[in-house]
């Protein structure tokens, strides 16, 4: 389920979560909540390794998102939680967590 909240004319949420259809969004501000990582702390290495040295839209980027690993979040904290089997899980437990903190 998408989730997102307008207040004042601006919208917050998950950028694959705002795109309405119709409606074109301008002045764009992107804050990072959290980060993604593979758990194993040797490929987390090299994840980061490897995703600081090319564009975020680059195929190798691409590459890295779609590797078979379990996977953990990074909270702003540096906190790492949990073992997700696949990055979708990952993200969808980074959105609860989120959405949970702005009650």
């Amino acid at each position: 389920m998408k989730k997102f909240v307008i207040s004042q004319g601006t919208i917050t949420g998950f950028i694959d979560e705002v795109q309405i259809p119709g409606v074109e969004l301008s002045d764009m501000e992107s804050n990072r909540v959290s980060k993604i990582y593979p758990a194993n702390p040797f490929l987390r290495f090299l994840f980061k390794v490897i995703r600081n040295s090319v564009e975020n839209n680059s195929p190798i980027a691409n590459w890295t998102r779609k590797w078979s690993v379990l996977w953990s979040v990074s909270t702003l904290e540096k906190e790492l939680i949990g073992k997700f089997k696949n990055r979708e899980e990952a993200i969808s437990y980074e959105k609860k967590l989120y959405w949970s903190n702005r009650v």
